[in-house]
């Protein structure tokens, strides 16, 4: 048996499938450079190692 907590989670990886091929995201220096992109638009400053 499923709790709602995994349920929805479960859900939500469904509903997720396969968008971050279709945005260009391949590795996980794509999403570095997605997280560093989005913070420098809202003007966040961050330090990456």
């Amino acid at each position: 048996m499923v709790n709602a907590s995994t349920n929805a989670l479960l859900k939500a990886q469904k509903a997720f499938e396969g968008i971050a091929e279709e945005s260009g995201i391949r590795n996980e220096q794509d999403v570095i450079d997605l997280v560093k992109e989005v913070r420098a638009e809202r003007g966040d400053v961050y330090i990456c190692e």
